[in-house]
Protein backbone atom coordinates (compact mmCIF):
# COMPACT_ATOMS: atom_id res chain seq x y z
CA UNK A 1 0.00 0.00 0.00
CA UNK A 2 3.34 2.06 0.73
CA UNK A 3 4.53 1.82 -2.28
CA UNK A 4 1.66 2.63 -4.57
CA UNK A 5 0.52 5.79 -2.72
CA UNK A 6 4.77 7.15 -3.24
CA UNK A 7 3.99 5.72 -7.22
CA UNK A 8 1.56 7.83 -6.92
CA UNK A 9 2.87 10.84 -4.85
CA UNK A 10 5.73 10.21 -7.56
CA UNK A 11 3.54 10.66 -10.45
CA UNK A 12 1.76 13.89 -9.31
CA UNK A 13 5.19 15.50 -8.49
CA UNK A 14 6.09 14.84 -12.44
CA UNK A 15 2.83 15.92 -13.38
CA UNK A 16 2.93 18.92 -11.28
CA UNK A 17 6.73 19.98 -12.53
CA UNK A 18 5.70 19.40 -16.22
CA UNK A 19 2.43 21.29 -16.09
CA UNK A 20 3.78 24.34 -14.66
CA UNK A 21 7.50 24.20 -17.35
CA UNK A 22 4.74 24.13 -19.89
CA UNK A 23 3.10 26.81 -18.71
CA UNK A 24 6.34 29.14 -19.65
CA UNK A 25 8.10 27.04 -22.24
CA UNK A 26 7.91 29.66 -24.61
CA UNK A 27 8.47 32.48 -22.50
CA UNK A 28 12.60 33.08 -22.60
CA UNK A 29 12.96 34.44 -18.69
CA UNK A 30 9.95 34.08 -16.64
CA UNK A 31 10.25 36.42 -13.53
CA UNK A 32 8.60 33.74 -11.21
CA UNK A 33 8.28 30.32 -11.57
CA UNK A 34 6.33 29.20 -8.79
CA UNK A 35 3.79 31.27 -6.24
CA UNK A 36 5.67 32.67 -2.68
CA UNK A 37 4.94 35.17 -0.21
CA UNK A 38 7.10 36.46 2.40
CA UNK A 39 6.05 37.27 5.64
CA UNK A 40 8.61 39.67 8.11
CA UNK A 41 6.81 38.55 10.99
CA UNK A 42 9.06 40.85 13.70
CA UNK A 43 12.07 43.58 13.02
CA UNK A 44 13.34 42.28 16.33
CA UNK A 45 16.73 41.03 15.96
CA UNK A 46 19.56 40.57 18.87
CA UNK A 47 22.33 41.40 16.47
CA UNK A 48 21.47 44.71 14.86
CA UNK A 49 23.59 44.19 11.78
CA UNK A 50 24.96 47.46 9.74
CA UNK A 51 24.01 45.96 6.43
CA UNK A 52 20.57 45.07 7.65
CA UNK A 53 18.12 46.50 5.00
CA UNK A 54 15.27 45.67 7.39
CA UNK A 55 16.85 47.54 10.44
CA UNK A 56 16.59 44.88 12.50
CA UNK A 57 16.35 45.69 16.40
CA UNK A 58 16.68 44.18 19.84
CA UNK A 59 13.51 46.20 20.37
CA UNK A 60 11.74 45.90 16.87
CA UNK A 61 7.92 45.91 16.38
CA UNK A 62 6.23 42.22 15.89
CA UNK A 63 3.05 42.04 14.59
CA UNK A 64 -0.31 40.99 16.64
CA UNK A 65 -1.18 37.66 16.49
CA UNK A 66 -4.97 38.79 15.92
CA UNK A 67 -3.39 40.71 12.46
CA UNK A 68 -1.15 37.96 11.60
CA UNK A 69 -4.27 35.74 11.14
CA UNK A 70 -6.26 38.15 9.01
CA UNK A 71 -3.55 38.59 7.22
CA UNK A 72 -3.10 34.20 6.58
CA UNK A 73 -6.92 34.10 5.99
CA UNK A 74 -6.82 37.00 2.90
CA UNK A 75 -3.57 34.99 1.45
CA UNK A 76 -3.94 33.31 -1.82
CA UNK A 77 -5.27 29.96 -2.16
CA UNK A 78 -3.19 29.04 -4.72
CA UNK A 79 -0.05 29.88 -2.80
CA UNK A 80 2.89 27.63 -3.09
CA UNK A 81 5.65 28.56 -0.83
CA UNK A 82 5.59 30.74 2.13
CA UNK A 83 8.51 32.10 3.98
CA UNK A 84 8.57 33.64 7.27
CA UNK A 85 11.65 36.09 8.16
CA UNK A 86 12.29 39.01 10.16
CA UNK A 87 14.35 40.45 11.57
CA UNK A 88 14.89 37.22 13.23
CA UNK A 89 11.69 34.94 13.55
CA UNK A 90 12.79 33.31 16.80
CA UNK A 91 13.75 36.49 18.49
CA UNK A 92 9.96 35.69 19.03
CA UNK A 93 9.33 32.10 19.05
CA UNK A 94 6.01 31.88 20.77
CA UNK A 95 4.70 33.65 17.97
CA UNK A 96 6.54 32.19 15.14
CA UNK A 97 4.99 28.77 16.60
CA UNK A 98 1.10 30.88 16.77
CA UNK A 99 1.52 31.75 13.65
CA UNK A 100 2.91 28.66 11.73
CA UNK A 101 -0.57 27.18 13.67
CA UNK A 102 -2.72 29.31 11.60
CA UNK A 103 -0.82 28.01 8.06
CA UNK A 104 -1.63 24.86 8.96
CA UNK A 105 -4.92 25.03 9.88
CA UNK A 106 -5.82 27.75 6.62
CA UNK A 107 -4.50 24.51 5.08
CA UNK A 108 -3.38 25.88 1.45
CA UNK A 109 -3.94 23.21 -1.13
CA UNK A 110 -1.22 24.04 -2.69
CA UNK A 111 1.26 25.13 -0.37
CA UNK A 112 4.55 22.82 -1.16
CA UNK A 113 7.15 24.84 1.31
CA UNK A 114 7.27 26.58 4.61
CA UNK A 115 10.46 28.50 5.24
CA UNK A 116 12.02 29.68 7.85
CA UNK A 117 15.11 32.49 7.59
CA UNK A 118 17.18 32.50 10.71
CA UNK A 119 21.26 33.22 11.36
CA UNK A 120 20.46 30.16 14.06
CA UNK A 121 21.59 31.96 17.22
CA UNK A 122 19.02 30.53 18.68
CA UNK A 123 20.79 26.99 18.49
CA UNK A 124 22.56 27.15 21.58
CA UNK A 125 22.64 23.12 22.08
CA UNK A 126 22.08 20.09 19.96
CA UNK A 127 19.22 18.58 22.04
CA UNK A 128 16.94 21.56 22.11
CA UNK A 129 17.87 22.24 18.08
CA UNK A 130 15.96 19.03 17.57
CA UNK A 131 13.54 19.40 20.07
CA UNK A 132 13.20 22.24 18.28
CA UNK A 133 13.00 21.11 14.58
CA UNK A 134 11.03 18.69 15.53
CA UNK A 135 8.25 20.46 16.30
CA UNK A 136 8.43 22.51 13.25
CA UNK A 137 8.20 19.89 10.86
CA UNK A 138 5.04 18.83 12.80
CA UNK A 139 4.09 22.46 11.43
CA UNK A 140 4.93 21.17 7.68
CA UNK A 141 8.28 23.48 7.91
CA UNK A 142 10.42 21.91 5.08
CA UNK A 143 13.15 24.83 4.69
CA UNK A 144 15.80 25.97 6.90
CA UNK A 145 17.42 29.16 5.08
CA UNK A 146 20.43 29.88 7.46
CA UNK A 147 21.60 33.41 6.69
CA UNK A 148 24.45 33.92 8.60
CA UNK A 149 27.64 33.29 7.79
CA UNK A 150 29.06 36.13 6.81
CA UNK A 151 31.11 39.39 8.22
CA UNK A 152 28.30 41.57 9.03
CA UNK A 153 26.64 38.81 11.21
CA UNK A 154 29.72 38.03 13.09
CA UNK A 155 30.83 41.29 13.38
CA UNK A 156 27.54 42.31 15.19
CA UNK A 157 28.10 39.34 17.79
CA UNK A 158 26.79 36.00 16.22
CA UNK A 159 28.85 33.00 17.55
CA UNK A 160 29.78 30.82 14.19
CA UNK A 161 29.79 27.53 16.00
CA UNK A 162 25.29 28.29 16.42
CA UNK A 163 24.45 28.25 12.59
CA UNK A 164 26.88 25.58 12.02
CA UNK A 165 25.48 23.58 14.50
CA UNK A 166 22.20 24.03 13.28
CA UNK A 167 22.88 22.96 9.69
CA UNK A 168 25.03 19.96 11.54
CA UNK A 169 21.66 18.86 13.14
CA UNK A 170 19.79 19.44 10.72
CA UNK A 171 21.45 17.31 8.01
CA UNK A 172 22.84 14.55 10.51
CA UNK A 173 19.99 14.16 12.90
CA UNK A 174 16.77 14.85 10.33
CA UNK A 175 18.04 13.87 6.85
CA UNK A 176 18.02 17.71 5.27
CA UNK A 177 20.06 18.40 2.05
CA UNK A 178 21.11 21.70 0.13
CA UNK A 179 19.26 22.44 -2.32
CA UNK A 180 21.17 22.53 -6.09
CA UNK A 181 19.55 25.03 -8.19
CA UNK A 182 20.18 24.87 -11.80
CA UNK A 183 17.54 24.80 -13.93
CA UNK A 184 14.07 25.65 -13.75
CA UNK A 185 12.84 22.29 -13.43
CA UNK A 186 15.33 21.55 -10.08
CA UNK A 187 13.84 24.31 -8.65
CA UNK A 188 10.74 23.26 -9.00
CA UNK A 189 11.17 20.01 -8.08
CA UNK A 190 12.81 20.81 -5.42
CA UNK A 191 9.91 22.94 -3.94
CA UNK A 192 7.14 20.88 -5.04
CA UNK A 193 8.33 17.85 -3.52
CA UNK A 194 7.86 18.19 -0.27
CA UNK A 195 11.75 17.50 1.34
CA UNK A 196 13.31 18.57 3.84
CA UNK A 197 15.92 20.93 2.96
CA UNK A 198 18.58 23.20 4.32
CA UNK A 199 20.34 26.40 2.75
CA UNK A 200 23.39 28.09 4.60
CA UNK A 201 23.94 31.26 3.10
CA UNK A 202 26.58 34.04 3.02
CA UNK A 203 26.83 37.55 1.50
CA UNK A 204 29.86 39.24 2.74
CA UNK A 205 28.95 42.25 0.38
CA UNK A 206 26.16 44.48 1.48
CA UNK A 207 23.53 46.21 -0.51
CA UNK A 208 22.95 50.48 0.69
CA UNK A 209 19.17 49.76 1.26
CA UNK A 210 17.98 50.24 5.06
CA UNK A 211 20.52 50.51 7.74
CA UNK A 212 23.04 50.12 5.33
CA UNK A 213 22.38 53.64 3.85
CA UNK A 214 24.22 55.36 6.50
CA UNK A 215 26.07 52.70 8.44
CA UNK A 216 27.92 51.66 5.29
CA UNK A 217 31.57 52.77 4.37
CA UNK A 218 31.96 53.60 0.35
CA UNK A 219 34.51 50.56 0.34
CA UNK A 220 31.80 48.04 1.59
CA UNK A 221 28.63 48.93 -0.53
CA UNK A 222 27.69 46.03 -3.10
CA UNK A 223 26.66 47.82 -5.64
CA UNK A 224 24.48 45.54 -7.98
CA UNK A 225 24.18 46.64 -11.59
CA UNK A 226 21.35 45.46 -13.70
CA UNK A 227 19.81 46.21 -16.86
CA UNK A 228 16.49 46.50 -15.67
CA UNK A 229 15.27 46.04 -11.84
CA UNK A 230 13.65 43.68 -10.49
CA UNK A 231 10.30 45.33 -9.69
CA UNK A 232 10.02 45.56 -13.51
CA UNK A 233 6.75 43.15 -14.17
CA UNK A 234 5.67 42.59 -11.10
CA UNK A 235 2.07 42.93 -11.28
CA UNK A 236 2.04 39.63 -13.71
CA UNK A 237 1.49 36.69 -12.06
CA UNK A 238 0.75 33.95 -14.62
CA UNK A 239 3.63 31.68 -14.19
CA UNK A 240 4.70 32.78 -10.19
CA UNK A 241 4.98 35.85 -8.14
CA UNK A 242 6.92 36.80 -5.31
CA UNK A 243 5.41 39.36 -2.48
CA UNK A 244 6.65 40.41 0.25
CA UNK A 245 4.05 41.46 3.80
CA UNK A 246 5.74 42.97 6.71
CA UNK A 247 5.04 42.89 10.68
CA UNK A 248 1.96 45.56 9.89
CA UNK A 249 0.46 43.96 7.13
CA UNK A 250 2.12 45.98 4.21
CA UNK A 251 1.63 43.95 1.27
CA UNK A 252 5.34 45.07 -1.16
CA UNK A 253 6.46 43.92 -4.32
CA UNK A 254 9.99 44.46 -2.99
CA UNK A 255 11.33 43.00 0.19
CA UNK A 256 13.02 46.54 0.67
CA UNK A 257 9.66 47.90 1.70
CA UNK A 258 10.57 50.83 0.93
CA UNK A 259 7.80 51.30 -1.86
CA UNK A 260 4.92 52.65 -2.01
CA UNK A 261 2.93 49.18 -0.91
CA UNK A 262 0.22 47.42 -2.88
CA UNK A 263 -2.21 47.43 0.08
CA UNK A 264 -2.60 46.02 3.44
CA UNK A 265 -3.17 42.73 4.09
CA UNK A 266 -5.00 43.68 7.62
CA UNK A 267 -7.51 45.62 5.63
CA UNK A 268 -8.40 43.20 2.44
CA UNK A 269 -7.77 40.26 0.46
CA UNK A 270 -4.46 39.55 -1.74
CA UNK A 271 -6.95 39.23 -4.80
CA UNK A 272 -8.54 42.03 -4.01
CA UNK A 273 -5.49 44.22 -4.01
CA UNK A 274 -3.61 42.73 -6.46
CA UNK A 275 -6.75 43.65 -9.09
CA UNK A 276 -7.38 47.17 -8.03
CA UNK A 277 -3.49 47.33 -7.99
CA UNK A 278 -2.98 46.60 -11.46
CA UNK A 279 -5.26 50.06 -11.95
CA UNK A 280 -2.75 51.95 -10.11
CA UNK A 281 -1.18 54.02 -12.64
CA UNK A 282 1.74 54.95 -10.11
CA UNK A 283 2.12 51.22 -9.82
CA UNK A 284 1.64 50.50 -13.78
CA UNK A 285 4.35 52.57 -14.09
CA UNK A 286 6.63 50.78 -12.25
CA UNK A 287 5.25 47.48 -13.70
CA UNK A 288 6.08 48.55 -17.29
CA UNK A 289 9.28 50.89 -16.76
CA UNK A 290 10.86 50.33 -13.39
CA UNK A 291 12.44 52.00 -11.38
CA UNK A 292 14.20 54.44 -14.25
CA UNK A 293 10.49 55.64 -15.24
CA UNK A 294 9.86 56.05 -11.97
CA UNK A 295 13.42 58.36 -11.53
CA UNK A 296 12.76 60.37 -15.20
CA UNK A 297 8.54 61.00 -14.53
CA UNK A 298 8.81 62.23 -10.49
CA UNK A 299 12.21 63.55 -10.49
CA UNK A 300 13.37 64.22 -14.09
CA UNK A 301 16.23 62.71 -14.24
CA UNK A 302 18.51 62.31 -16.93
CA UNK A 303 20.15 59.42 -18.24
CA UNK A 304 23.27 60.49 -17.31
CA UNK A 305 22.08 61.41 -13.73
CA UNK A 306 20.82 57.83 -13.39
CA UNK A 307 23.98 56.14 -14.07
CA UNK A 308 25.72 58.32 -12.36
CA UNK A 309 23.25 57.23 -9.16
CA UNK A 310 23.52 53.51 -9.93
CA UNK A 311 27.58 53.75 -10.11
CA UNK A 312 27.46 55.07 -6.67
CA UNK A 313 24.55 53.24 -4.71
CA UNK A 314 23.76 50.25 -7.01
CA UNK A 315 20.18 49.23 -7.68
CA UNK A 316 18.86 48.78 -4.38
CA UNK A 317 20.38 51.97 -3.16
CA UNK A 318 19.27 53.78 -5.85
CA UNK A 319 15.47 53.06 -5.60
CA UNK A 320 15.61 53.35 -1.45
CA UNK A 321 16.39 57.14 -1.97
CA UNK A 322 14.05 57.79 -4.63
CA UNK A 323 11.33 56.69 -2.30
CA UNK A 324 12.87 58.59 0.69
CA UNK A 325 12.47 61.72 -1.73
CA UNK A 326 9.22 61.06 -2.57
CA UNK A 327 7.98 60.09 0.77
CA UNK A 328 9.60 62.82 2.46
CA UNK A 329 6.43 64.81 3.20
CA UNK A 330 4.03 62.49 2.89
CA UNK A 331 1.62 61.38 5.63
CA UNK A 332 0.69 57.84 3.26
CA UNK A 333 4.50 57.27 4.00
CA UNK A 334 5.22 53.18 4.42
CA UNK A 335 6.10 52.23 7.88
CA UNK A 336 9.97 51.40 6.93
CA UNK A 337 10.59 54.98 6.06
CA UNK A 338 9.55 55.83 9.95
CA UNK A 339 11.80 53.42 10.79
CA UNK A 340 14.72 54.62 8.87
CA UNK A 341 14.48 58.01 10.28
CA UNK A 342 14.18 56.79 14.00
CA UNK A 343 17.05 54.52 13.39
CA UNK A 344 19.07 56.92 12.05
CA UNK A 345 18.14 59.61 15.00
CA UNK A 346 19.59 56.80 17.04
CA UNK A 347 23.31 57.66 15.86
CA UNK A 348 23.06 61.09 17.39
CA UNK A 349 21.97 59.92 20.77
Amino acid sequence: MMRSSNLSNGKHLETKIQNRLNLFKNVEQPRHIYKCICFAITRKCPLECRRCFFCGSRDGESIDIADAQTIIANLPNDLEVITLSGGEPFANIELLFDILGEIKNRNFPELSQISILTTGIWATNREYVKEVVRELIDLDVNMFAIGAFDKWHYEAGLKKELPELLVKALKEDFGAIEPKWKSNEDILREVYSHNLYVRPMANNTAIPAGRGLWALKDDEKGITLEPHFMCRGFLNTLYGYAYYVNFNGELHFCANFSAKPLGNLKEESFNSILSRSKEDKFLQMIHEGDMVAFAEKYFGLSKEEIERELKDWGREGFCTRLFIEYFKDREDKPIMHRIYEFERSKINQ
